[in-house]
This record gives C-alpha cells, sequence and structure tokens, in this order.
C-alpha cells in the first residue's frame, strides 16, 4: 500500500502512518496474501452464510444478433427472498432507513499475522437471523455499550 502511495503523495512519516492505519484496518488485516487461498487444483466452494453472498444466473449465448448488435439473454428466476417488501420498512425522506443491533449472537477471535481480532456477530433490527454480521467487538462496545451491560443478552 505505501509503494503504491508514494507514486503520488508525500508527507513527512508517511510510511508510519500509512502501516498504523493498515495494522487498525480490518479489512486491509484480511486481504493479505497469506490469507487467499492457493492457486492450482480447485478449491471447494465456501458454504454462504446470505442470501445475496451466491446467485445464479443463466446466460443463453450465441443467437442471432438483434437491431441492437446484442446475441445474449441473461435469464434470472424471481425468488421471494429477493424482494424487499417495502410497506415494512419505515424509510427517511431520502429513501435510508436506520437500523439498529438487537444482540451479540456469536464471538470468535480472528488470526491474523500479527495480531487477533475479536469479532462478535450482531443480530440488527430490519434483518433475519440468517443475516446477521461480523463486526470489530471494539467498534460495536464503542457505538452500542448496552449490548455488553447484560451478560444474559450477550449470547456467545
Amino acid at each position: 500500500m505505501y509503494r503504491d502511495i508514494r507514486r503520488q503523495y508525500w508527507w513527512e512519516n508517511m510510511k508510519r502512518d500509512i502501516a498504523e492505519y493498515v495494522l487498525k484496518y480490518l479489512t486491509c488485516q484480511q486481504v493479505k496474501a497469506e490469507h487467499h487461498k492457493p492457486l492450482g487444483l480447485l478449491q471447494p466452494l465456501p458454504l454462504i452464510e446470505w442470501k445475496w453472498d451466491c446467485i445464479s444466473m443463466d446466460f443463453i449465448s450465441g443467437l442471432s444478433k438483434t437491431h441492437g448488435n446484442h446475441d445474449s439473454i441473461w435469464k434470472y428466476e424471481l425468488d421471494a427472498s429477493h424482494i424487499i417488501n417495502w410497506e415494512e420498512i419505515e424509510l427517511n425522506d431520502d429513501a435510508s432507513y436506520m437500523e439498529a443491533p438487537v444482540r451479540i449472537q456469536d464471538h470468535k477471535e480472528q488470526i491474523l499475522h500479527t495480531k487477533n481480532i475479536s469479532l462478535v456477530k450482531v443480530l440488527w433490527s430490519r434483518r433475519g437471523v440468517e443475516e446477521a454480521t461480523w463486526e470489530r467487538q471494539a467498534d460495536i462496545e464503542e457505538k452500542y455499550p448496552h449490548l455488553f451491560d447484560n451478560p444474559t443478552q450477550v449470547q456467545f
């Protein structure tokens, strides 16, 4: 990351600042080369946890060209789980909506090259159990300390 940025920018202690940022940023830690699957033989597909993690679509190609110079069809079959029921969601004027965490469902330690990161699985309002998300525990404790006040509510 430092090499990419130094081509266009420079400031005093830039290398240290970038290193500190990468150490604190979860996404940067997870995409390091040692976390990638090895190249070679095919790897089994991972099991999905979200509805939208894996969507299958059919592309029919090799057809006669249309007036718009297209020779393919994209086939998608409607699935009820892909539809949002707009009546159940209270939207703000800018079409956004607020979600609040309901409870902590699980806890795990993400072991990285130089450190461990505590993660919690958060159940959100307006989402089902299958759509709970993994978040950094420190971030959730800072924003929503009430989730950690009652030990019976934290379900590890």
